[in-house]
């Protein structure tokens, strides 16, 4: 139940560095009462265990990503010679 609620939510991205920030839990309430879901501090904590690992992830492939991309770019410029 945690796993497909989580997936439920939305994402939330820093607009200006492109970083993952998490998911939007403002629905969380709304989700819990639509599937009836009665241990509510269990699931929780499930789902944002699935966050912690998920923020982490994201962010480690985003930043491998722009490094990648600035050793390309670096590469790419015409040398001063």
């Amino acid at each position: 139940m945690a796993f497909l609620l989580y997936s439920l939510l939305s994402n939330i991205w820093d607009g200006t560095s492109g970083t993952y920030m998490g998911k939007d839990w403002g629905t969380m309430s709304m989700l819990f009462d639509m599937y009836e879901v009665d241990d509510r501090l269990e699931v929780f904590y499930f789902m944002k265990m699935n966050e912690v690992f998920m923020i982490d992830s994201i962010n480690e492939k985003a930043a491998a990503d722009r490094k990648r991309e600035e050793r390309k770019n670096k590469n790419s410029r015409p040398s001063g010679k």
